[in-house]
């Protein structure tokens, strides 16, 4: 192991703009003792993936990069000892950063402790899909939010990969979702499951929601990074937390004097920083998930992994609606 290989893949030779984005030929570093060398298949465009392109992400990046956090495909050689065996199928959602090689490419260098195995009879298109919205989810509602069967969860952004994941899960774990989303987005959220749907633009949102939980909810998690503190806190319980996984660059004002008295906790989290074991079990939760057929993406476009640059444009200029997934072959 250890031995270079040759891979066709997007890359980009520095930081920086989706211009900079090429496909073509490639040479990178084989597995090493605890890695497994997978054949990619499929893979899906993740807004993370254009951060960590333009350099907005704090991570070690090596030049020339492989864009992509996601995978599914099959595995060409692993460690004896490894747990897995050439030609299982298998998938990933932890690439592309931290030093590590990123997914969109014929070939993928995976970490013995971040592979997973496929179930049998999912839509593998569908998984990989699913995995970094749906590990994300998992990880803030179950790893980080400790959401319980009968609690009140506020998602904001409902309709969107992440938010309809959130949704998903939070009404699998048993609780009861309150969900903001566009106008147009509002029946098909209600079909996913949302208890009470609400337009995040509507004037008396803070009103309706306190109407739907007169407690307050358990947990919010706005996962668009839009809304104003000030909205969040009129929503919150005794005892609840706010989830923080996007946010604009600019300074925002809290109102922590409405948090502090209510015993309110502001939890931040990124993917990236997530352990092995946390991301085994939130893992777990996708496949499941994908499996039982109640974790569903919404995949508005497949194309061939060499339309990477066109898919990191179209997400930059807000023209995605859905998830894209590139496929190798």
């Amino acid at each position: 192991m250890d031995d270079e290989i040759a891979v066709s893949a997007a890359f980009i030779p520095e930081l920086g703009a989706a211009e900079n984005i090429e496909f073509g030929s490639l040479t990178i570093s084989g597995p090493g003792p605890t890695d497994v060398l997978v054949a990619v298949q499929a893979v899906a465009v993740n807004p993370v993936d254009t951060y960590i392109r333009a350099g907005f992400v704090d991570t070690p990046v090596v030049l020339p990069h492989i864009l992509g956090r996601d995978l599914v495909g099959e595995v060409i050689e692993a460690p004896e000892t490894s747990g897995f065996e050439p030609g299982d199928r298998v998938w990933a959602s932890t690439l592309g950063h931290e030093g590590r090689q990123g997914s969109f490419a014929t070939q993928a260098v995976v970490p013995v402790d971040r592979l997973y195995h496929v179930p049998e009879n999912v839509d593998l298109l569908n998984l990989v899909a699913n995995s970094h919205p749906g590990t994300t989810a998992a990880l803030s509602l179950i790893e980080h939010g400790g959401v319980r069967a009968g609690q009140s969860v506020f998602i904001g952004g409902a309709a969107g990969g992440v938010g309809s994941a959130g949704l998903a899960i939070a009404k699998w774990l048993g609780a009861r979702v309150i969900a903001t989303c566009s106008s147009k987005d509002q029946e098909r959220v209600q079909a996913e499951g949302g208890h009470v749907v609400l337009d995040y633009r509507d004037p008396h949102l803070t009103q309706k929601v306190r109407e739907a939980a007169p407690g307050g909810v358990d947990l919010a998690w706005d996962t668009s990074g839009h809304m104003s503190y000030e909205t969040l806190a009129g929503l919150m319980g005794v005892g609840s937390k706010i989830m923080v996984t996007a946010a604009g660059r600019d300074s925002v004002a809290v109102p922590w004097g409405a948090l502090y008295t209510r015993d309110v906790s502001v939890v931040g989290f990124v993917h990236s920083r997530a352990g092995a074991e946390q991301m085994r079990r939130a893992a777990g939760v996708v496949s499941q998930g994908t499996r039982d057929g109640w974790l569903r993406p919404h995949i508005t476009k497949v194309d061939g992994l060499s339309e990477a640059r066109d898919a990191h444009l179209a997400m930059e200029a807000n023209q995605v609606r859905g998830r894209i997934v590139l496929q190798t072959g």
